[in-house]
């Protein structure tokens, strides 16, 4: 029914396909015998996909902005926004303040904008401190991580999901029923209601969830729009005597502001919402940091818009005494019509119950991915690919927390701890800056502005327990730290009953029952014999020999010389991984074996490291050799070299992407080094004496690509224009490359030997945005002087044609 969860970047496939295995691959750092037990039971009579069943990627750009933007817009902007107003006492500081607060938040979104993509794994701020602080000091990042996994899942998360399902159960009653309000036990039935329905339809399918998401949203929005463009027409109407009040009566006590900055940023809770789903962004690299550039500025506009629309009927005073700010607007503005506004605030804080709903589940399902949960919560159902195991729990918990009445003081005294967790997720963003600094971001936030948003976030923590100290703060870090009683027997001493043994073996065997290598199945299982002393493959064997193995004759497998994996709990069903080792080094037709022996390495502490040294050394390796097998043909043939070059580089980062996994970005890096050295030294470049000789011939290369005469599509051209551009990348001396590209462009263009004039200026523009404007200055002037070369031609024969005049000296 189920597959275990490992993937990190989830690819398509056939949501039906009975042959993918979810497997964990990341683990708490614990001893290498801690880890090992927790390798899962599986086995396949095909080889083992690793990448293929996954959460899909279905949320585009445009539902990623509705996600965040339905996370930060709730219920709150329509029932009491008037915390800012009650601290600053003035309207203008009022309205400044929700400015500034908006922009506080924009600088948080950027900072979780640069480490999503750093570390582009769902589960946000648990990914983000178990990697990011745990570069600095594993055992740090793991017990925070686990925290924050406990808050969340078990307090956090579900008690606001409660609150969120009661308030619109409030509301959605408050408009049908008379005014005399619905009784306590009908809302929390109904609530309970709507929150079985929102978990149902997550739990069955994921985009029916996302679409859904936008509808809530969607609503928002109009019901918003509603109340500034009736604001703005009161405003035309003349009514705008409480907002020429201006700063009249603003608040001089410091404290008073400091409360106010932190109930406004409050209201923008639900910004770091989408790095909680990365893995479920199309290309996130680019969609994670457009969204929250979209959504936020949109949410700060509606925000105040709405704030003066409230002022164009109230007074500091009414607003400040509403126990629901829009209905009192309504009842001024819409007249009868306002029995709606409850309704829409209802359907407003049941799509937050949506948001919340998702981003809880990933929580769960990634704690359990590290080993901070059972692994059944890691597991998505395999035919509609949804984390249902988590969502089951969430919603549990999330029913236990609707019962009590004094829900709302729990959350109000944990709430400090939330931004306790945002700023060690800046601590981790800081932390990667110096860990993982050659890692690719497509945003880079100044050091001085994670600074800034640290110190914010020390101050909300402060802020509340300064201004009201209570025993309930006492009370919520100790629940908070109580999670450490945990994390020492189950995590670090990975403690089990007997009872949890048993009921976690019974999945194994159900999830494994059509997993078992029988004596009828051609398996082709790993075999011993053929792993070398040397290279890659022996590493992964060597490493993998470590694993816990059985014996070939009780496994019922039949092959000789085989290894089968047995999960330490599941003794019933040993794994014979089906893998065929050939030969010392990697070609693509292993490429499937060599991910299933790399998910067995990355269980093992310091293997991964040790595995990015031996790939870098290898590469090199193979491409001194390479570039050595060539260099008399490269001596009549330029392009034999750069060929070569490309065909080594398309062949590991292929390799890389579909047999590393979720490392695969951290092997990126060795693939570099390993083709920048031996690009820049090689035996070609020793036997000429020059360093410039890598560039000259790419120079030539590239010359010889744009001067071809053969017919091709533009799709074609585009890809060897990429991979020129793969070489370059790794070239020392750029100038030197530019010298010998400019002398060839002149020639090209002169001599008209260009194959199109559109493809000399798709590679200039490729150059431009490698290494800017003034690199290809001169390149672009001589392509300009073409062009007014070639605009005079054409006048000049128009003008021939016209006169009767003979066409001399030009060429056709």
């Amino acid at each position: 029914m189920f597959h275990q969860n490992n993937a990190i970047a989830p690819t398509n496939h056939s949501p039906t396909n009975t042959e993918d295995v979810y497997r964990r691959c990341v683990t708490s750092p614990l001893s290498e015998q801690q880890r090992l037990s927790n390798l899962q039971d599986t086995s396949s009579n095909v080889p083992l996909p690793l990448e293929r069943t996954t959460l899909k990627r279905h949320l585009s750009l445009f539902s990623g902005t509705c996600f965040i933007i339905g996370n930060i817009i709730g219920s709150g902007i329509f029932v009491s926004p008037q915390g800012v107003l009650r601290y600053t006492e003035s309207v203008g500081l009022c309205l400044l303040v929700w400015t500034a607060c908006g922009l506080i938040s924009v600088l948080g979104a950027l900072s979780y904008a640069e480490i999503g993509t750093v570390i582009p794994r769902s589960g946000a701020e648990l990914a983000y401190m178990r990697e990011g602080i745990g570069s600095v000091h594993v055992r740090t990042g793991d017990v925070l991580a686990f925290l924050f996994s406990w808050a969340s899942t078990f307090i956090l998360k579900p008690s606001s999901i409660a609150v969120v399902t009661l308030t619109s159960s409030q509301y959605f009653l408050s408009g049908i029923m008379d005014d005399c309000g619905p009784p306590e036990e009908l809302v929390k039935m109904l609530g309970i209601f709507l929150l079985l329905m929102i978990a149902a339809m997550n739990a069955l399918s994921v985009s029916a969830s996302n679409r859904l998401n936008i509808v809530f949203v969607t609503c928002k929005i109009i019901t918003i729009l509603v109340v500034i463009v009736a604001g703005l027409v009161r405003i035309a109407q003349g009514y705008t005597q409480n907002l020429q009040s201006g700063f009249t009566g603003t608040t001089k006590e410091p404290l008073s502001i400091a409360l106010a900055f932190y109930s406004g940023l409050w209201a923008y809770q639900g910004w770091g919402s989408l790095n909680s789903v990365t893995e479920e962004l199309k290309n996130p690299k680019r969609n994670l940091s457009l969204a929250l550039a979209l959504s936020l500025p949109t949410v700060i506009i509606l925000y105040i818009l709405t704030n003066i629309s409230y002022f164009t009927v109230m007074s500091k005073a009414e607003l400040l005494s509403s126990n629901a700010v829009a209905v009192t607007w309504g009842e001024v503005v819409l007249g009868p019509v306002v029995r709606a506004l409850p309704i829409l605030i209802a359907i407003s804080a049941l799509g937050s119950a949506n948001g919340v709903i998702v981003q809880s589940s990933r929580y769960c399902m990634v704690g359990a991915r590290y080993g901070y949960l059972p692994e059944i919560f890691a597991c998505i159902q395999k035919q509609r690919l949804t984390p249902l195991p988590s969502i089951v729990l969430q919603v549990i918990l999330s029913i236990a927390y609707c019962i009590p009445s004094n829900v709302r003081t729990l959350i109000n005294f944990f709430s400090f701890v939330a931004w306790v967790f945002y700023g060690l997720s800046f601590v981790a963003t800081l932390c990667c800056k110096w860990t993982k600094k050659d890692t690719h971001r497509v945003i880079n936030i100044p050091i001085p502005i994670l600074i800034l948003n640290i110190l914010i976030a020390l101050y909300l923590i402060l802020v509340p327990v300064i201004s009201n100290p209570n025993f309930g703060y006492l009370v919520a870090t100790v629940l908070l730290l109580s999670g450490l009683l945990l994390y020492y027997p189950f995590v670090y001493r990975k403690v089990e009953f007997r009872f949890m043994i048993q009921v976690e073996s019974q999945i194994c065997n159900e999830i494994a029952q059509y997993d078992r290598c029988s004596t009828n199945s051609a398996c082709g299982c790993f075999s011993k014999t053929n792993a070398t002393e040397n290279g890659i493959c022996a590493f992964l064997w060597a490493t993998c020999s470590t694993l816990e193995t059985c014996d070939v004759s009780n496994n019922k497998c039949h092959q000789p010389n085989t290894v089968c994996v047995r999960h330490p709990r599941c003794h019933e069903r040993p794994v014979c991984y089906p893998m065929s080792m050939a030969g010392q080094h990697i070609c693509p037709p292993m490429k499937p074996n060599l991910a299933v022996l790399f998910t067995l390495v990355s269980r093992v502490p310091g293997a991964i490291e040790k595995l990015k040294e031996i790939v870098e050394k290898h590469i090199y390796l193979t491409g001194l050799q390479a570039i050595k097998s060539i260099a008399e043909t490269a001596r009549t043939d330029v392009n034999v070299y750069s060929t070569k070059i490309i065909e080594i580089y398309n062949k590991y980062i292929s390799i890389v992407h579909e047999c590393f996994g979720g490392e695969r970005s951290s092997f990126i890096p060795a693939l570099d080094r390993a083709c920048s050295k031996f690009i820049n030294k090689n035996a070609i470049v020793e036997a000429c004496g020059t360093s410039t000789k890598s560039a000259e011939l790419l120079a030539r290369y590239s010359d010889t690509v744009l001067k071809s005469k053969k017919v091709i599509n533009d799709a074609d051209m585009t890809k060897q224009l990429k991979e020129i551009m793969v070489v370059f990348n790794y070239i020392d001396d750029k100038d030197a490359f530019q010298n010998f590209y400019r002398r060839l462009l002149a020639e090209r263009l002169v001599y008209e030997l260009s194959a199109s004039i559109d493809y000399e200026k798709m590679m200039i523009t490729e150059l431009k945005v490698k290494c800017g404007f003034f690199y290809t200055s001169k390149l672009q002037k001589m392509i300009e002087d073409m062009d007014i070369q070639e605009s005079l031609r054409a006048q000049y024969r128009q003008y021939c044609v016209e006169n009767r005049l003979r066409n001399t000296g030009m060429r056709k």
